[in-house]
């Protein structure tokens, strides 16, 4: 399932759609992250894959392989070359997170092995009326595995196994806030 995820996620294409400025247009938006990254990806496969998505249109990308973080929309190509080093920099931090988050979980489920996945997706949607709503989710080989419940900032295990991640998260204060 993570291959197949990872493989749609790497075939994304640049869409030469407009783009309605948040700022400007009426409605909800949304600004979302998903992290994937592999423990044996393969030779086809990024080990870790970033995608940055606002209104469910891709916007930053960062595949592993290539190693740098890279415009999907047409208004963010313009951004200067010292913006997307830092989002590069930035996604290569991720990378290095989601590595040792991805064996931390391996070991909590006695994975010493195999192809494993661990992904991250978190953000925020604003509403129309100004109202807005944000979440941050944690799973592993395509299960939920903790998220964080926004109104306590308070870390939520979906299992057992899970108990040993949200209390090493919760040591983690940066992530919550």
């Amino acid at each position: 399932m993570a291959k197949v995820g990872m493989a749609e996620l790497t075939n994304l294409k640049l869409e030469n759609k407009s783009w309605p400025r948040v700022c400007v247009s009426t409605g909800t938006h949304s600004l979302r992250y998903h992290y994937l990254y592999l423990s044996e990806p393969g030779p086809s496969l990024p080990k870790f894959l970033a995608v940055g998505y606002v209104d469910d249109q891709p916007f930053i990308r960062y595949d592993s392989r290539v190693d740098k973080a890279e415009p999907q929309a047409p208004w963010i190509t313009p951004m200067n070359a010292r913006h997307w080093e830092k989002e590069t920099k930035k996604q290569r931090k991720w990378a290095e997170i989601h590595q040792v988050e991805t064996w931390q979980t391996m070991g909590y489920h006695n994975h010493s092995s195999g192809m494993h996945s661990t992904h991250r997706m978190f953000g925020c949607e604003i509403q129309e009326d100004g109202h807005f709503n944000s979440f941050w989710r944690f799973g592993y080989d395509g299960q939920d595995h903790v998220s964080l419940d926004m109104e306590t900032l308070s870390w939520v295990s979906a299992n057992p196994v899970a108990l040993l991640t949200k209390r090493r998260t919760e040591t983690e204060h940066c992530y919550a806030e």
